[in-house]
């Protein structure tokens, strides 16, 4: 017997032949299944009991009316496993399975608007139940053809680790699905108060399932196609997707279709950049400027937490820092916000003397998950493409996390339920057990920009991709990489961009809440624009020094000799006795409370 996440309290007992259990009041193998996983995120997102009892039943629906189609489902064709040594086609026979799946998801979401659009809320909600369904199954499947489903003995639909994974999905597709609707729209569907599920006749009424179910038909051919596949010789390669990849695209293909709508709705919206994977709209049009300045100094503050006493307040006290120095010609003060409790992120030029308000460039309505590369890399796009300078300093700004796991938790909970942020740290950090002897021995990822709306941040992996990423727009290394945020000094994410950036300037302890102080940290750099980069963090320690009188930490680090570092305590842990490196190991590491 398997268990299941802890929380759920369900038994897991595989089954050959079986797909991801419907759930519901007598869940097959007493498995959680689509009911539970969606009961538990609408729950999560606010969804009134109607609201969420349409959905959970509505999620179970594609394994009865859309079984034999693959794409519901997050599979491939059949025909990849029959493609033998042909890499090409069985490239190709994937390829188009991905697009499938999309278009499906994007095709059933399309129903969802046209409902909601007509003011049939109850049945815009069954559409979104039902594209929950295909969300949550890639979790699961990660686009297996159906024979090798059907012949395994171990079913993908019972890992604990990736059923706990569809839940974050189907909470992500419903953070895309507010964003393209806007809040007054999915409230319209999280505050359903009238009747529950769709009655087994109205689903099949012509403009729903009108060809009934399809399962009594097409399961007989998916328990032959498990059986085909245990005849091929030599054993197929399994097919399995890149779930990140194509959730991505889905969830693009959500925010295309409320971009369409909000065209076709508002002929005069404001423009919007020009720039990939924009969704900003532009407030102040502005041409890029025609001559390099000295510096741009961008500042990425993640400031959505949830948590009471967090880090929110920061964020207005910062832009006031900053604007006591203000842009000139020659340097640009350029900063991207977010925050839990406003209804829109900005963009702003900050110039000394002048409102707020007048410093916005550019406005994302909804919210901005500052958690995906995406946002980061689109910022720095932004900024260079506007603002060009010879020289760049990046501040990353928010909570960062060193080994405390308990730091995780605390800043990625924001309204979810404790053990959902739990599970959600787990499920980013690498690690699926919440005892303090496993997470010791498989070792904690650090991470950074927590966005608690959006249950997302970047771990170091996703942090280096940024970077190489922003080293290929600027044509040359950061300057300056800074950390306004805790636990970012370390070896680890040193070695991890020592070179994509010059200098790191972060802390190896927690920081306060104030963070930086700004307008001391960059106070001569708007005086003296020829200022180097070792000078300028060299008074951004200095001021935060001042700031805190010596009893914080804030460093410096030249990263160009990380790599002799690192050579060097990789040869120390070779001579030094095992029993005791591990012991102290495992101490440094353990961050946790005793008990």
């Amino acid at each position: 017997m398997k268990r299941s996440p802890k929380e759920w309290d369900f038994t897991v007992s595989p089954g050959p032949g079986t797909r991801l259990p419907s759930g519901g009041l007598y869940p097959p193998y007493g498995h959680i299944g689509h009911w539970e996983i969606t009961a538990k995120v609408a729950e999560e997102m606010g969804f009134s009991a109607p609201g969420s009892n349409i959905l959970c039943d509505a999620a179970q629906d594609p394994d009865f009316y859309d079984f034999g189609t693959v794409a519901a489902h997050a599979q491939t064709h059949d025909k990849a496993d029959l493609c033998g040594p042909d890499s090409v086609k069985r490239t190709a026979i994937i390829d188009k399975a991905i697009d499938d799946y999309v278009g499906w998801v994007g095709a059933q979401f399309k129903r969802c608007v046209s409902a909601l659009e007509k003011g049939n809320v109850r049945l815009s909600l069954y559409w979104l139940g039902y594209v929950l369904h295909g969300v949550e199954d890639l979790a699961v499947h990660k686009g297996i053809t159906n024979g090798e489903h059907a012949s395994m003995t171990d079913s993908p639909d019972f890992q604990a680790a990736d059923v706990a994974l569809s839940s974050v999905y189907a909470r992500r597709m419903l953070d895309a699905v507010r964003n393209a609707l806007g809040q007054q729209g999915f409230d319209r569907l999280r505050n359903h108060d009238g009747d529950g599920k769709l009655s087994f006749f109205e689903k099949h009424r012509k403009d729903i399932h009108p060809g009934g179910w399809d399962i009594d038909n097409r399961s007989g051919e998916y328990k032959a196609a498990g059986k085909r596949y245990k005849t091929i010789k030599p054993p197929p390669e399994p097919v399995r997707w890149d779930r990140e990849y194509v959730l991505s695209r889905v969830l693009e293909t959500i925010q295309t279709n409320r971009l369409a709508r909000l065209k076709a709705m508002r002929p005069s919206l404001p423009a919007l950049s020009a720039n990939p994977h924009r969704r900003f709209e532009v407030l102040k049009p502005l041409a890029p400027m025609s001559e390099p300045a000295k510096w741009t100094i961008l500042v990425y503050m993640a400031g959505d937490d949830r948590s009471p006493g967090g880090i929110e307040y920061a964020i207005s006290q910062d832009l006031a820092e900053i604007k006591q120095v203000g842009s000139t010609d020659s340097v640009h003060f350029l900063v991207q916000t977010d925050d839990a409790t406003g209804t829109a992120s900005y963009r702003y030029r900050l110039r000394k003397g002048t409102d707020l308000a007048s410093d916005r460039i550019e406005r994302f309505n909804g919210d901005l998950n500052t958690g995906s590369t995406k946002t980061l890399v689109d910022f720095v796009q932004w900024a260079h493409h506007l603002f060009p300078a010879e020289r760049t300093a990046l501040v990353l700004w928010g909570h960062g996390s060193g080994h405390d796991d308990q730091n995780v938790y605390r800043a990625v909970r924001g309204s979810m339920s404790p053990r959902t942020a739990a599970r959600l740290a787990q499920r980013r950090l690498g690690f699926f057990s919440g005892t303090r002897r496993s997470i010791l021995e498989q070792g904690p990822t650090r991470g950074y920009g927590y966005d608690d709306t959006a249950g997302d941040f970047l771990d170091n992996a996703e942090l280096r991709k940024v970077l190489l990423q922003v080293k290929e727009i600027l044509g040359q290394n950061l300057d300056i990489l800074g950390f306004d945020a805790c636990l970012m000094a370390m070896i680890e994410v040193a070695y991890q961009i020592h070179d994509v950036a010059n200098i790191l300037v972060a802390s190896e302890r927690t920081e306060p809440g104030d963070g930086w102080l700004y307008n001391r940290a960059f106070h001569g750099l708007a005086d003296l624009p020829e200022t180097t980069p070792h000078k300028l963090a060299g008074d951004i320690v200095r001021a935060y020094r001042y700031a805190y009188n010596n009893d914080m930490t804030l460093s410096a680090i030249d990263l160009e000799k990380v790599p002799l570092l690192a050579r060097r305590i990789s040869a120390w842990t070779k001579v030094v006795d095992p029993a005791n490196f591990h012991h102290v190991r495992r101490s440094a590491l353990d961050c946790s409370p005793r008990p």
